[in-house]
């Protein structure tokens, strides 16, 4: 896409921490969308490749004032750099309101992501599960830092209304409100050449995550609708993969995808003569597969179940674990 660079910060630890990608867009007042990584690999990374980039632009005789930058989401894939990278490279971090809000510091942060194993959601565990869950919790959470190299804003340059215009390099672009992955997930919209970067809500060959506590099952495809209906969207520029040339189509078939999988899960409920657990529903739709496949499946799972169990479509009961009912 003619104006758009793209630098993708290399992953490790296979779904833990995957590669990323992070869009530079050069001009007279430029922009980078996201921010990936903290760690000083990535970071070294993503400096090497936006000196490379300006590098071009001032060879081709292209302006290049890129001092703004803003992440889709408060996932660490996606803003644990943005105070290192501000400090580096002095560029100002622009938020949005509810981004702004959950990065601020570690407690806030932590306060909208971990569960609490101490109040409603915890009943019906033992305490000592409850204290074991709890610490682990707690350790995992400096460890995930670490592996991120998270750093917290706790001001940013500015907070820019969602949804509203930001203007790029003196033109009308328009920041989108796209829930659903996370409560807070943006998108960046190009109204002119049909250019969307979608962050994780639309990703080419993969299903986007979703899981608690900030994920909405139905606020995610109410999302993918908005999207979908853009004046004029021909690409989508994805936080992860490669670009998407037939948006419509590929929005379509992720909501034909959700809502097999609802009904996937329903079927096995009501297959279940005397209910099922959670696990016992990833069995039956995974067999044979493993903890990492369960890692990753296990929050879009507990979304549906808990959309059927919403609906009066199926009822719960916890018997050691909770098991699921038509």
């Amino acid at each position: 896409v003619p104006g758009v660079f793209l630098i993708t910060e290399k992953g490790s630890f296979g779904v833990m921490r995957p590669p990323v990608n992070i869009y530079v867009i050069p001009g007279p007042d430029g922009l980078v969308f996201d921010a990936g990584y903290g760690n000083l690999r990535s970071l070294r990374q993503f400096e090497r490749g936006f000196r490379e980039i300006e590098g071009y632009c001032t060879q081709k005789g292209l302006p290049f004032c890129v001092r703004r930058i803003i992440p889709s989401h408060a996932h660490p894939d996606h803003f644990a750099g943005l105070k290192k990278l501000r400090k580096r490279l002095g560029f100002k971090v622009l938020l949005a309101p509810k981004t702004a809000a959950v990065i601020a510091n570690r407690q806030a942060y932590r306060r909208v992501y971990n569960h609490d194993y101490f109040g409603r959601g915890a009943d019906g565990y033992p305490l000592v599960k409850r204290l074991f869950w709890g610490i682990v919790q707690e350790v995992g959470g400096y460890f995930y830092e670490g592996l991120y190299g998270t750093a917290f804003i706790k001001q940013p340059d500015r907070l820019c209304p969602v949804p509203g215009p930001l203007k790029v390099n003196g033109e009308q672009w328009l920041l989108l409100a796209s829930p659903g992955h996370s409560e807070d997930h943006i998108s960046l919209y190009d109204p002119v050449r049909g250019l969307l970067f979608a962050g994780d809500n639309v990703l080419r060959t993969l299903n986007t995550w979703l899981g608690p506590p900030r994920s909405d099952l139905e606020v995610y495809v109410a999302s993918l609708r908005e999207l979908r209906a853009l004046p004029r969207l021909r690409m989508i520029l994805s936080a992860h993969g490669s670009p998407i040339e037939r948006p419509a189509e590929r929005i379509d078939e992720i909501i034909a995808w959700r809502r097999r999988r609802v009904w996937e899960v329903y079927g096995v409920i009501r297959d279940s003569a005397e209910g099922i657990s959670l696990r016992g529903i990833f069995k039956v739709l995974y067999p044979g597969e493993g903890w990492m496949k369960w890692v990753l499946a296990e929050g879009w799972m507990r979304l549906t179940v808990n959309y059927l169990e919403g609906r009066g479509w199926i009822v719960s009961e916890r018997r050691g674990s909770r098991r699921y009912y038509l």
